[in-house]
């Protein structure tokens, strides 16, 4: 709460009878009485900086209890990377539950969806866009009433634009599993279904469909037989070849499940193979050779045996698994250095000088001074606000004991076993790696024995808590207390039931009464010297 002058507003008109500067005397008097409300404004601030301060270490302490968390769980000791010697076939990350080990992977082919291009629409004279008919695309043909996609109804209209088109389509995309747009600059429609692979559930279903694009299903088993105004509309207004629409006698509109479970290639007069452009009106699985297994997937991104794969293309690889050294190293290492960042902090905060004689500055004394005067002396009043602290002396205590603590469990028993070891002694308990190749080392070779130190080996029995857990449990503790005494990092002032908030509020009342006597003092002075004014007069 700012010091500022509680002095009332009113405009006075003083010493025109006595000639004293009523003003002057007022202030002069007032000022005596402001003294205590000072004393409590300063000590309002003095409990705004040390609460200030806590929250600093508490900050420090939840990011070190952040990076301890992971130590106390298995999971982080069971990281597991691949090695791919064919990085262009697939993208492989090993969890968890992938064994060690060498595995073969063949890519016959990979998952897509289903799509068609259409043809340019672009004529001569006639520049295609969204706005477009659809009923001049056509030309003087009927416009068919609907269309049917998948099985589901789309009803056309004469007045219906290509950009309505467009909307009416993929209004039923959750229906339909297909999607379409149009590209002025290509003048052409583009269809593509939104799943890969083979078959497609809805969602709220349990049926399966096939991922395809079918202009001739009806639903329900039933097929449209050739109608010429759909096959004008399909193959003028739309744009598709008669080759996606017409079957191998002309005459009867194509079945693309006909082309689902085709993967023979078609001959060219050369003898060369290409495949039948139709299938695209399908989609197609992954099909792998896993271990000697043939396995089929309708994504690219698939799981096998603890291995996360993301196909690429196709071809041979290997994948080899082993335990993720860097990860458990990169875990510890992160540990030792949010560890040493608090204990640096708190020993500072602790041995930091109080410098008495500078108490807060009141804003009088702010507008006398330069910008780096008051910054010198903000600097020595905050100074000490923890100096000696009881609460975190006994925190650091109870930290140096877990850290040089034993884990019967682990053959390691101690920190110090894996090249962990605490400083020189003036670093006050500082950690440091001594040998990081040592360790290193140790996790490869010996990676049960180094998660046993630090891991819950028994939940039922706490001398068997390894030494994560054990921190974690203390570091968690410690932010209890340290927002008990000066508030959660999130909470707002008003909502703040910690020590200290509590402190403050008391204080910012009886700033307030305070505040309301003065005012009531000034104005009896004031009334007072009209008095005097007016007599003599």
């Amino acid at each position: 709460m700012a010091v500022n002058s509680i002095y009332s507003n009113t405009i006075r008109f003083s010493g025109l009878a006595t000639g004293l500067d009523t003003d002057k005397i007022v202030k002069e008097l007032m000022n005596a009485h402001r003294i205590p409300l000072v004393r409590l404004q300063q000590q309002r601030q003095l409990l705004e900086w040390q609460k200030e301060a806590y929250r600093e270490v508490n900050r420090l302490m939840t990011s070190f209890r952040d990076a301890v968390a992971p130590l106390r769980l298995q999971s982080t000791f069971q990281v597991k990377t691949a090695y791919v010697n064919n990085t262009s076939v697939a993208d492989v990350k090993a969890s968890g539950n992938a064994f060690e080990g060498t595995y073969s992977i063949t890519v016959q082919q990979l998952a897509r969806g289903a799509s068609l291009t259409g043809q340019s629409l672009k004529k001569e004279g006639m520049n295609v866009t969204k706005e477009t008919r659809m009923q001049d695309l056509l030309g003087s043909g009927e416009l068919p009433q609907e269309i049917y996609l998948n099985g589901v109804k789309i009803e056309l209209d004469e007045d219906m634009t290509v950009d309505s088109f467009v909307k009416a389509v993929n209004d039923k995309t959750a229906e339909t599993g297909v999607r379409v747009s149009f590209d002025t600059a290509t003048q052409r429609f583009f269809f593509m279904t939104v799943h890969t692979g083979t078959t497609w559930t809805k969602e709220g279903e349990s049926e399966t469909r096939y991922v395809k694009i079918d202009f001739f299903d009806k639903g329900g088993g039933e097929r449209i037989d050739y109608d010429e105004p759909l096959f004008n509309f399909l193959n003028k207004a739309v744009g598709i070849d008669e080759r996606f629409l017409l079957d191998e006698s002309g005459n009867r509109f194509l079945n693309p499940e006909d082309f689902i479970h085709q993967n023979e290639l078609n001959q060219s007069e050369e003898g060369q193979g290409v495949a039948d452009p139709r299938k695209m009106l399908v989609g197609q699985n992954a099909r792998i050779i896993y271990q000697g297994a043939e396995l089929e997937f309708t994504s690219n991104h698939f799981s096998v045996n603890g291995l996360n794969i993301q196909l690429k293309g196709t071809g041979e690889m290997t994948v080899t698994v082993s335990p993720d050294v860097d990860a458990v190293f990169n875990a510890i290492k992160k540990f030792v250095e949010e560890y040493n960042k608090l204990v640096d902090e708190v020993n500072k905060k602790l041995q930091e000088p109080r410098y008495r004689d500078y108490a807060p500055l009141t804003q009088e004394q702010k507008d006398e001074m330069t910008e780096k005067e008051i910054e010198l002396w903000e600097e020595r009043a905050k100074s000490g606000m923890l100096r000696n602290d009881s609460m975190l002396v006994s925190i650091l205590s109870q930290f140096r004991t877990v850290i040089s603590s034993f884990v019967e469990s682990s053959r390691f028993k101690t920190l110090s076993a894996i090249s962990i070891d605490t400083g020189s002694y003036y670093e006050r308990g500082k950690l440091v790696i001594k040998d990081e190749t040592k360790l290193r080392d140790l996790i490869s070779q010996n990676l049960e024995e180094v998660m046993k130190l630090f891991v819950i080996n028994d939940p039922n029995d706490e001398s068997k808590y390894g030494i994560g857990k054990r921190l974690y449990d203390l570091a968690d503790k410690a932010v209890k207390q340290l927002e008990a005494k000066a508030g959660n990092l999130l909470s707002y002032s008003l909502a703040d039931n910690s020590t200290l908030g509590k402190r403050i509020k008391e204080l910012d009342e009886r700033i307030s009464q305070m505040q309301n006597r003065l005012i009531a003092i000034e104005q009896r002075y004031w009334a007072q010297f009209t008095a005097l004014e007016r007599a003599i007069a």
